[in-house]
């Protein structure tokens, strides 16, 4: 990509002092103060580089991999910006872009065989869009492979499933394609099987380079302060439950009810009511809690809420039957290896709190008045639960997801990224001025200087971004102004998101 020179940059212009703002921003204000889905985006870090750790306590870089390094799909050979890059909205739905990569650090990604991932993340130029009013679905659909939502920093959100299936009639797993779901069981468990492959994020991507996550995006949640601590030492993450409040709002599913993390209230109607770990409704079918034990008796049965989802019955035929648990086959591979407390006997909302779906309705502090949320589930030691983020069903009726274009008349709310407006902050001191604004990586600044708004004067005709904040201190003779104007007017080369 070319620079991209200051003709296209002179909007983006940061003033000392500030004047009346158009009409336009005080209606946007007025739309968006409170809608979540407008207001949440995690836009603040859009201005730095996505970086990796190609390996083990290698440094991170801002392009990827090195010469050398297994290579199959993906990779950055030039820097793109991380998190969201754009929010707009109309009457009935949010689009946001993104790269589809994040802000903290990304990898290393470990293959099965325990050398290095051939896979690399890569910039995906995401737009995705939501449903402003979600709707509970009167007949339950089931959610598929590939993006099923989006975290709030753009990167996308993957259900349990990693593609394949045994198949009984070749005594082995083989890949398992979209349109065949519906007919396929024994379905493989992609935190179980896959898990090796996931970096400390707890994220991975196939051959297209779509970074994403099947299960708790424990960095994220860092970032977001959900109870997670993080060792600056090692590059771990680890859940910290302590001081209990209620989780963060992490994104959005293709219905367009919210994800949270692992903590809401214990009263779904009472935030009054303390804060408590979110308890999935699903178990292993070990023996306990009423459940087969399939080590015992063989993968013969299906589990009643996957019977009911295929309208199947739960006895299998000889035919049907998933190979016996092994030290190859382990209680967990498969989906079907769990059942569900409330077809067990147990009751929602007293013996776990999570439904089929692996959500709830309550009260959050986003949604004071109430809405169905999906929350992430952990057991009592920390560690991932299942169905990690979402059932095999949608809850509500999945009409967002990703789009090639917007076709239909949008408002923008917010820029990010390299099109970010730029935050002007003056101190003047006695031989001179410091300004401080917020910029990106990769940018290059002018100062202009005024003493009437109509009368500006090139002060400072180059200055280099410093990362996320740029600070200059402006000579005697330059600090004379009344008012100061940054402007940015070129960006070093990058990948765009569009």
């Amino acid at each position: 990509m070319k620079h991209i020179w200051h003709s296209h940059y002179k909007r983006h212009a940061a003033y000392a002092v500030m004047f009346s703002s158009a009409l336009t921003a005080i209606s946007l204000q007025a739309t968006a103060q409170n809608d979540p889905l407008l207001t949440l985006w995690l836009t603040q870090q859009s201005g730095q580089y996505a970086r990796v750790i190609e390996v083990p306590n290698g440094a991170a870089k801002t392009t990827w991999p090195s010469a050398g390094l297994p290579y199959r799909g993906g990779g950055q050979s030039l820097p793109a910006y991380s998190d969201i890059q754009q929010i707009s909205f109309s009457n009935n739905y949010v689009y946001v872009r993104s790269s589809g990569l994040a802000s903290y650090l990304m990898g290393p990604w470990q293959s099965e065989m325990g050398g290095i991932f051939q896979n690399w993340p890569s910039n995906q130029r995401l737009i995705y869009r939501f449903t402003r009013q979600p709707q509970t679905a009167s007949n339950k659909v089931m959610n598929g492979l590939g993006p099923i939502g989006l975290w709030v920093n753009g990167v996308t959100i993957f259900n349990m499933l990693d593609g394949f299936a045994y198949n009984p009639a070749m005594q082995r797993e083989s890949p398992v394609m979209p349109n065949q779901l519906s007919q396929a069981f024994w379905l493989r468990n992609a935190v179980v099987v896959e898990g090796v492959t996931f970096d400390k994020a707890k994220a991975h991507q196939p051959e297209n380079g779509q970074y994403h996550n099947h299960e708790n995006p424990i960095a994220l949640r860092y970032q977001l302060k959900d109870h997670v601590a993080y060792n600056t030492a090692t590059g771990n993450y680890q859940e910290n439950p302590t001081q209990l409040h209620h989780s963060p709002l992490l994104g959005w599913m293709n219905d367009g009810f919210p994800v949270y993390g692992p903590y809401g209230y214990v009263d779904p109607q009472n935030p009054d009511s303390g804060v408590k770990r979110m308890v999935s409704g699903y178990v292993i079918r070990d023996g306990r809690s009423n459940t087969t034990d399939l080590r015992a008796t063989g993968r013969r049965t299906l589990p009643l809420w996957a019977a009911r989802m295929l309208n199947r019955s739960p006895q299998l035929t000889a035919q049907q039957y998933g190979p016996n648990v092994s030290t190859q086959y382990a209680l967990g591979r498969y989906i079907e290896d769990f059942d569900f407390l409330g077809d067990l006997g147990f009751s929602h909302g007293v013996d776990f709190d999570l439904d089929l779906y692996n959500g709830r309705f309550c009260k959050t502090p986003d949604y004071p008045n109430g809405t169905y949320a999906y929350f992430i589930s952990l057991d009592e030691n920390g560690n991932s639960a299942f169905p990690y983020i979402v059932g095999r069903q949608w809850y509500g009726t999945p009409n967002g997801g990703r789009v090639n274009t917007i076709t239909e008349n949008v408002t923008l709310y917010k820029h990010a990224g390299p099109h970010s407006t730029i935050y002007l902050k003056s101190i003047v001191m006695r031989s001179g001025a410091l300004l401080r604004w917020n910029s990106v990586e990769g940018g290059h600044y002018r100062i202009a200087g005024a003493h009437k708004l109509n009368q500006w004067q090139i002060i400072e005709t180059h200055v280099a971004s410093q990362g996320l904040e740029t600070t200059h201190t402006l000579s005697a003779a330059n600090s004379k102004y009344r008012y100061y104007r940054v402007e940015l007017i070129a960006l070093d080369p990058y990948d765009p998101v569009f």
